[in-house]
């Protein structure tokens, strides 16, 4: 794989994860822990940056793409757990959110006048039409809005980080590490692994490479690019939260914090600025899910669903789901992911260690247990119907399911143990 075609498969990679959730998380953080803002950053990287890359390299280490997922926990749970995250990401929640958050950020604040449904109807048409060609997806990202992208952070940067104003406060916070996880769960990436990693496996076979080895050279190449450029920009923001952000501005949203600290540095430039800045990010996520998403059911469907097909009817459904606004489409996803994530957090670990964990019930104890973890934190975080839940293990960390995978993977383990083996014929 030529080097400029890695950097090109890298900054795409690195588009696609990063959304707007991701720009405005990490100057929160700053906020919270002032001083501490570095310890804070390396929690909040640990989970959002290195899990997530992690798991697209697990799916091409121990298969390739969702298939790796299906083969570890069987056919039909596979294709349930696959399908759930490129679905929810492509068509029900991340994308359609996108859409909604750009609104909320780049066009409400200049013209309030405008209406959800007519930008909405710009928006995914610009989407449509940059994910219509499946072969120029990763190209369209990595040559084109990446660097946009990236500029405009970078821009937003550096003038934070030269501003002469900055006095970085003490922590807000006795609970650095905890927070800086949870933000880290609550942004992770690592649900839309499946979807991305059937992208980039493409983007491998238009490149002529076909083998375990150059995928696998150039997957991990791939995700340490898009992971490296994802830490040093989140180590910029977190710096500027913690120099820029005033105590007083704690109890705001993390979206207004940033505006504030962005109209802070540059006026009514910086708002444009951060609108733009908003805008390519959500473009650019948007896109790589689109076409995650159409992939996918083009795969699913055996091709009775062409790509071509699918990126109209992901586009109509969109809008539709778009047109709930910002606050619906949040409100109504936190329960769902909080079940839906674990599970995948835990299959895609596993497969980081395919090599010794082969068993099929460890895959499928360990998933299960996670499901139901899961479950019993969404019916306390998002109803408050199970207060007992308070006390496992970790739930103050964002990860109160991972007891329920550890008992279930263990079950299955010695289940697998307790199995009677075949008995081998002797001449």
């Amino acid at each position: 794989m030529k080097k400029k075609d890695l950097l090109v498969s890298g900054l795409a990679l690195f588009a696609m994860f990063f959304g707007a959730g991701n720009l405005i998380f990490p100057p929160y953080l700053g906020l919270m822990s002032g001083r501490l803002w570095p310890l804070a950053l390396l929690g909040f990287i640990s989970i959002e940056v290195v899990m997530s890359c992690l798991g697209i390299y697990a799916l091409f280490y121990a298969g390739d793409g969702p298939e790796a997922i299906s083969n570890a926990v069987g056919k039909k749970a596979g294709m349930l757990l696959n399908s759930a995250a490129i679905f929810l990401t492509g068509i029900f929640i991340a994308a359609p959110r996108t859409a909604a958050t750009t609104y909320e950020m780049l066009v409400k604040p200049i013209n309030s006048h405008i209406p959800l449904w007519a930008f909405s109807i710009v928006f995914f048409a610009v989407v449509y039409l940059l994910t219509r060609r499946q072969t120029s997806l990763v190209d369209v990202i990595g040559r084109f809005l990446t660097p946009i992208l990236t500029i405009s952070i970078l821009v937003l940067i550096v003038i934070g980080i030269m501003s002469p104003d900055g006095k970085i406060h003490q922590p807000l916070t006795s609970q650095i590490m905890p927070l800086s996880i949870q933000t880290g769960y609550q942004a992770m990436d690592i649900i839309t692994a499946a979807g991305f990693s059937l992208i980039l496996g493409q983007n491998f076979a238009n490149m002529g490479l076909h083998t375990r080895k150059e995928r696998l050279k150039a997957a991990a190449g791939t995700c340490f690019i898009a992971g490296l450029i994802l830490a040093a920009i989140y180590a910029g923001l977190a710096y500027i939260g913690a120099a820029l952000g005033v105590p007083g501005l704690k109890d705001v949203s993390q979206a207004a914090l940033l505006v504030a600290i962005t109209s802070q540095l540059l006026g009514s430039f910086g708002v444009r600025l951060l609108g733009l800045i908003t805008a390519c990010a959500c473009l650019t996520t948007c896109v790589g899910l689109f076409g995650a998403t159409a992939s996918y059911i083009d795969e699913l469907s055996h091709g009775k669903i062409k790509y071509s097909k699918a990126i109209i009817l992901i586009t109509v459904i969109n809008f539709i789901i778009c047109n709930l606004g910002l606050t619906r489409i949040i409100k109504f996803a936190s329960p769902i992911l909080t079940v839906i994530v674990p599970p995948i957090i835990v299959i895609l670990l596993l497969l980081l260690a395919s090599k010794f964990v082969k068993a099929q019930l460890i895959y499928q104890g360990a998933a299960l247990g996670a499901l139901v973890g899961g479950f019993l934190v969404m019916l306390q975080d998002s109803f408050k119907l199970l207060p007992i839940v308070k006390e496992f293990p970790l739930y103050n960390y964002g990860f109160g399911w991972i007891l329920f995978a550890f008992i279930g993977g263990l079950l299955g383990l010695v289940i697998t143990k307790l199995k009677p083996q075949p008995v081998k014929e002797t001449a």
